[in-house]
């Protein structure tokens, strides 16, 4: 070969090709069947359809094309190394000539080298780059038809509305192990009626982080729900990229009761009242809420008591000891209500729910003690006469203790009288705010002076009041007077 011829050669060849590289000139043939790659994956993956009918495919027209019955083309397609088609041409290639179809025996599995090479008219040969393509027949195979993995709790007690809200309102099951997971891998998860039912619960499409890992497929509370209570099974199929489809897996029976049950919870009753009014006296040692038998209190939730207001002098709050359905309240949380209509209620939490249930509320009227209270005591009385000229200094004033006193509470005492000099109204303060050290004892009330005492118009009756608070002043409890006559 001269030189010239060599380098025409060059430039018929350069025409020819797509690339500077002779020994893959020409484009890869194309097969329009072939799925979309995917990260991971497996490559030029043939669809199932595809491998079961003749394949197309389509070759890419060359470049120069310029056939005639004195110069013809020619075109070879090769499966492997097995040429499947060849054919000449002697006029324009259109493109319908460039379709070629392999035929379904050959579409084994496994991987797969399609070719082409391609003669113009002027006797320049060029071989195509290779597509590999990918066959594969073999569905995911589940080993002893592997049925779910369930949580024991589920497979034990079924699926129940409190443990749907113990578990972030869904039921997880693992897939067992299967032979040759791919990403590509779709799984469909059912939850049906029957063991051969159809209603599909969720699909999830594995990625290569999958593989290896366990795989839990979630079956959501509401659906569950929605689907109702009864016999339930959970099973699933796997379908491959190529679509090869798993059998299903066994069916594994649960029960399930997730409907939510309504929260019937009636007012609670007090022991100690009559209705709805409570007579303080009664409840000296404390008041008896009692939570009513119609209430839905299901195992394992706390249950407490709100007695009064939250946040109000005398409210109280405490949870009901496990098991039982009354809690009682200390009596110091009772006097501070006296004459006034307080809420009772109670409060049910359930395992994953925020806010509690609450129940129906019971206005409850405490009463006031009318009688009983102690009467102020003097040590300067005799009788009924507070004689002036028979001390000196101070006349000392007691109370005994009285129900429901407790340390804390204020006290007020004052004498009251007609003032000697003025005939009006005279009341001189003797405690004022005391504060009770203590309960179960007689506390000192206070002094008088001699000198105060003679302000008042002799012969006359004066009276030593006391007033109570059990409600750290915002109102008081009046007690009895000592009423004496005071003389000279």
């Amino acid at each position: 070969m001269t030189w010239l011829s060599g380098l025409m050669k060059q430039f018929r060849l350069r025409a020819f090709s797509s690339t500077d590289d002779e020994s893959t000139s020409l484009e890869p043939p194309v097969v329009p069947a072939l799925l979309p790659d995917i990260p991971d994956g497996e490559p030029n993956l043939l669809p199932r359809s595809a491998w079961l009918a003749p394949l197309e495919v389509e070759i890419p027209p060359w470049l120069n094309s310029n056939p005639s019955a004195a110069y013809p083309e020619h075109l070879w397609v090769y499966w492997g190394s097995d040429e499947i088609e060849h054919k000449t041409f002697t006029q324009p290639v259109g493109s319908a000539d460039l379709i070629i179809w392999v035929p379904p025996q050959r579409l084994s599995e496994g991987l797969h080298q399609l070719s082409y090479k391609a003669k113009t008219s002027n006797a320049e040969e060029a071989n195509s780059r290779i597509l590999t393509i990918t066959i594969d027949k073999t569905p995911p195979i589940l080993v002893n038809e592997g049925p779910l993995i369930f949580p024991p709790a589920v497979v034990s007690g079924g699926v129940t509305e409190q443990y749907l809200n113990d578990n972030n309102d869904q039921v997880l099951a693992e897939v067992p192990d299967y032979l040759s997971p791919k990403p590509g891998d779709v799984i469909t998860w059912y939850w049906s009626s029957s063991p051969t039912g159809s209603e599909i619960a969720g699909s999830r499409t594995l990625v290569l982080a999958d593989i290896g890992q366990p795989i839990m497929l979630p079956f959501a509370g509401q659906l569950i729900r929605d689907r109702g209570d009864g016999t339930r099974y959970g099973f699933y199929r796997i379908e491959d990229r190529s679509g090869n489809d798993s059998p299903r897996s066994l069916a594994v029976q649960l029960q399930v009761s997730a409907q939510p049950v309504p929260r019937v919870l009636p007012a609670p009753t007090i022991s100690e009242a009559s209705g709805n009014t409570l007579n303080p006296l009664n409840a000296i040692s404390g008041a008896t809420v009692v939570i009513p038998a119609a209430a839905v209190i299901k195992p394992g939730e706390k249950v407490f008591v709100q007695w009064a207001a939250p946040g109000s002098v005398g409210s109280h709050r405490a949870e009901v000891p496990a098991g039982q359905r009354q809690y009682k309240v200390p009596g110091d949380r009772v006097p501070q209500h006296f004459g006034k209509s307080i809420p009772v209620y109670y409060e049910v939490e359930e395992s994953g729910v925020v806010e509690p249930h609450v129940s129906v509320t019971r206005n409850l009227a405490v009463s006031r003690i009318t009688s009983g209270w102690p009467t102020v005591q003097c040590d300067k009385v005799s009788g009924s006469q507070l004689d002036l000229s028979s001390f000196t200094g101070d006349a000392n004033f007691t109370l005994e203790r009285w129900s429901f006193m407790a340390a804390g509470q204020y006290v007020n005492v004052a004498v009251a009288g007609l003032e000697d000099s003025t005939d009006r109204n005279l009341t001189i303060p003797v405690l004022t705010d005391y504060q009770v050290p203590q309960a179960g004892a007689p506390i000192g009330a206070g002094r008088i002076a001699k000198t105060e005492l003679m302000r008042f118009r002799r012969d006359l009756l004066i009276a030593v009041q006391v007033e109570v608070s059990f409600n750290e002043k915002q109102d008081y409890q009046t007690f009895p007077s000592l009423t004496v006559r005071l003389v000279d």
